[in-house]
């Protein structure tokens, strides 16, 4: 990725909240998930498809309608077999959650 880093992101709809009126949890490790591993599976070349064997988060704030939100991976090892990488999901400055995640390395035949 020539020291590029992807951040992965997206605007808080009125269907990504629940009933109090901020995103769902769900929604923030969902896009923790698809940032770790993409980030992780570009940073080779060839890219390497991983899949999620593990994802751990830890919740510090709430997103809110209409905010934009993204995921940006600080640190990432990918070996023959697996791979590691973390996150941190944020609003604006706002750090919202944190994010980790390892991954299995997939073998194509």
């Amino acid at each position: 990725m020539d020291g590029m880093k992807p951040i992965i992101g997206l605007y808080i709809c009125e269907h990504h909240c629940n009933n109090k009126g901020t995103a769902h949890g769900g929604l923030m490790a969902t896009l923790a998930d698809i940032s770790l591993g993409k980030t992780a599976g570009w940073s080779q070349e060839p890219r390497v498809p991983l899949v999620t064997t593990s994802l751990t988060i830890d919740y510090f704030g709430a997103a809110r309608l209409h905010d934009w939100i993204v995921a940006e991976t600080d640190f990432n090892r990918v070996g023959s077999e697996m791979a590691f990488a973390n996150c941190y999901v944020r609003s604006g400055d706002k750090a919202l959650a944190r994010a980790s995640g390892v991954f299995k390395v997939v073998r194509l035949r």
